[in-house]
């Protein structure tokens, strides 16, 4: 099968509603590509929030004396 003529189904499916005002091909593409930029947004806000969480964990770390030491340990 032609991965192009997949590509333009799976955007048919994204944009079933939008097909029938649209000109070009070209549009078709920059509606995706836009969709594909606030899909990628919305995962580096995840990764934003996992860092949130990562700096939590580093505070707990450091008021429990133990782990820090272990770490140490781990390094040497």
């Amino acid at each position: 099968m032609d991965y192009r003529k997949q590509g333009s189904i799976v955007l048919q499916t994204v944009y079933k509603q939008d097909l029938t005002n649209l000109k070009s091909a070209s549009e078709i593409q920059t509606k995706h590509r836009r969709y594909r930029q606030k899909r990628r947004r919305k995962q580096l806000g995840s990764i934003w929030e996992r860092g949130e969480r990562w700096t939590e964990a580093k505070s707990v770390k450091e008021k429990n004396p133990l782990i820090p030491s272990l770490l140490k340990l781990r390094k040497s």
